[in-house]
C-alpha cells in the first residue's frame, strides 16, 4: 500500500459518482475542485457526491486567485514570431495585432523591457513602449487562445490574494464542511493569516494549503510555512515567474523545509499530463512522479489528466504503481534526516515512537489525536512502519488523508488513555491490521480528548493490551 498520497481533480471526465467511485477506488486520497470554473451550485453538488461516496476522502476547493487572462481571442489567431502586437486593457476580440488584458491596471504595472509570457511561457513578448496601451514584440510566437494565463515573471504588478471572489469561494466552503482551502497566488505570511480570520470568523476547521506559484512566494517561503498548514509547490506558474532552471533544486528545497516543519507538501502540475490525451505516459513523466517521491513529497498531484482527460481512471493506477515502485526502492534506507532537535514533549514522543518502531519488531506505530499534529510529526521521521492513527475527530481524520504514511480511522475516545488503547486494539483486530502477539509503538495523550497533549508511549501487543 502506498504512502505517497495522490491528489486528483475534479472536472467533466470525473464528475459522476461512478468515476468518483472509480477514482477513489484506484488510489485517490484527496479531491481538488477547482473554483476558476463553474459556481458554488455545481461544486456543491459535486462535494455532495464526494461525500456519498467516501466518508474518509477530503475535499479541498482551490481558489482562483488574482490571475492575469487575456480576453476573448478570435479563434485561429496566430501570432508571428518578429511581429507587433499591442496589449490593451480594453474589453475587445483579440488577434494578431491586439490582445485584451482582464487586469484593468495591468498596462500601469509594465515598462518596456519587461517579458510578457502567455500560456505557462508558451508564447513570450517584449514589450517595447508603454502608453495607454503596450507595444510588444513577439519573442516567441505560436496559436494563442481566449482565457490564456499572462505572467510577468519577476514582477510585483499589485495583485493580492485573497481576492473578492476567493473570499465569497471560502465563505461557501467553509459552510458546506471542506477539509482544506488551497491559496492561489500567496506573497507573505498575511495572504493565509487573513484566510486564517476568515475561517475563524464562520468556525471552520480548514486547514490552509498555500500555493507557492510567485517569485515573491519563493522569497517569503519561511514565513509561509510558518503560517500555512500545508504547502502546494506549483510548478505551472511557478516555472514561468522563475528561471525553469531552477526549479528542480527549489523544489527540493521546498519540500525539505516542509518535512521538517511535519507540514504536508503536495508536487503539483504536468506530472501525467500526455495522458490526458493518451492511455501511456511519457519515461520523463514516469521519472517526475518518481522523482517527486524521492524528494518526500507527502502527496503528488493530478490536474487536467484527470479534469478532463481521456483516460483518468487508467491514470491514476498509472501515478499509483509509479508511486509504489518509488517507494519500494527506498525500504530499509534512510529517506530524510530531521535536523531540528525536538522541542516540546509531544514532538520528543513522536520522535522516540519512530526509534522504537525501528529498533523493535513492531508491526505498526498506533497514533491517537485529537488535532493530527501526533501523527504528522511522526510522519516527518518516514517511519517504515505503517502510522495507524485513531482521531475522536471526522475532519481530522479526512485532512490525514493528506500526510505520507498516514491511514487515518475515527475513532470516540474512552476518558481513560487504558480503554483508548483496548478500544484501538479492538478496531486494529476488527481491520485484520493486527493481532495476538503483534507488537504495536503507542503514543497517546493523558488526558484524553485533549488537543496537544501527547505525552506517552508504549511498546505492547495486541493481546497483552485485550489481556490486560
Amino acid at each position: 500500500m502506498k504512502n505517497t498520497k495522490i491528489v486528483s481533480t475534479i472536472g467533466p471526465s470525473t464528475n459522476s459518482k461512478k468515476e468518483l467511485d472509480a477514482i477513489i477506488d484506484s488510489g485517490v486520497d484527496v479531491i481538488r475542485q477547482n473554483f476558476s470554473h463553474v459556481d458554488h451550485s455545481t461544486h456543491g453538488q459535486i462535494f455532495d457526491r464526494v461525500r456519498e461516496t467516501s466518508e474518509k476522502t477530503a475535499v479541498m476547493i482551490d481558489t482562483k486567485g488574482p490571475e492575469i487572462r487575456l480576453g476573448q481571442v478570435k479563434e485561429g489567431t496566430v501570432l508571428e514570431t518578429g511581429h507587433n502586437v499591442e496589449l490593451t486593457t480594453e474589453e475587445v476580440e483579440g488577434n494578431e495585432e491586439v490582445l485584451s488584458v482582464n487586469y484593468i491596471d495591468f498596462i500601469d504595472h509594465i515598462e518596456a523591457g519587461d517579458e510578457v509570457r502567455i500560456d505557462d511561457g508558451k508564447i513570450e513578448l517584449e514589450v517595447e513602449k508603454v502608453g495607454d496601451t503596450a507595444e510588444c514584440t513577439v519573442v516567441y510566437g505560436g496559436e494563442v487562445s481566449s482565457r490564456k494565463a499572462v505572467n510577468v515573471p519577476g514582477k510585483d504588478i499589485g495583485l493580492q490574494a485573497p481576492t473578492e471572489k476567493d473570499v465569497e469561494d471560502i465563505e461557501f466552503a467553509a459552510e458546506k464542511g471542506y477539509d482544506f482551502v488551497s491559496l492561489s497566488f500567496v506573497k507573505q505570511a498575511s495572504d493565509v493569516e487573513e484566510v486564517r480570520e476568515i475561517l475563524e470568523e464562520h468556525d471552520s476547521e480548514m486547514h490552509i494549503i498555500s500555493k507557492i506559484e510567485h517569485k515573491k512566494a519563493v522569497e517569503n517561503f519561511d514565513e509561509i510555512l510558518e503560517a500555512s498548514d500545508a504547502i502546494m509547490v506549483a510548478r505551472g506558474d511557478l516555472g514561468v515567474e522563475i528561471p525553469a532552471a531552477e526549479l528542480p533544486m527549489m523544489q527540493k528545497e521546498m519540500i525539505e523545509k516542509c518535512n521538517e516543519a511535519g507540514k504536508p507538501v503536495i508536487t503539483a502540475t504536468q506530472m501525467l499530463e500526455s495522458m490526458t490525451e493518451n492511455p501511456t505516459a511519457t519515461r520523463a513523466e514516469i521519472s517526475d512522479v518518481a522523482n517527486a517521491v524521492l524528494d518526500g513529497s507527502d502527496a503528488v498531484m493530478l490536474s487536467g489528466e484527470t479534469a478532463i482527460g481521456e483516460y483518468p481512471v487508467k491514470t491514476v493506477k498509472f501515478m499509483a504503481s509509479v508511486v509504489e515502485e518509488a517507494e519500494a526502492s527506498m525500504e530499509g534506507k534512510t529517506h530524510h534526516t530531521v535536523k531540528q532537535p525536538p522541542e516540546t514533549t509531544r514532538e520528543i514522543i513522536c520522535k522516540n515512537v519512530w526509534q522504537a518502531s525501528r529498533d523493535s519488531e513492531a508491526e505498526y506505530i498506533v497514533a491517537h489525536t485529537s488535532s493530527g499534529s501526533t501523527a504528522r510529526n511522526i510522519s516527518k521521521y518516514r517511519p517504515e512502519n505503517p502510522i495507524i492513527t485513531f482521531t475522536d475527530s471526522e475532519i481530522v481524520e479526512r485532512q490525514l488523508q493528506l500526510s505520507w504514511g498516514v491511514r487515518a480511522y475515527y475513532e470516540e475516545f474512552p476518558s481513560d488513555v487504558e480503554g483508548m488503547l483496548e478500544a484501538s486494539a479492538k478496531r486494529m483486530e476488527n481491520l485484520n491490521l493486527a493481532s495476538g502477539d503483534d507488537e504495536l509503538v503507542l503514543s497517546a495523550g493523558i488526558p484524553t480528548s485533549v488537543t496537544g497533549t501527547t505525552n506517552m508511549m508504549q511498546i505492547r501487543t495486541v493481546e497483552g493490551i485485550l489481556n490486560k
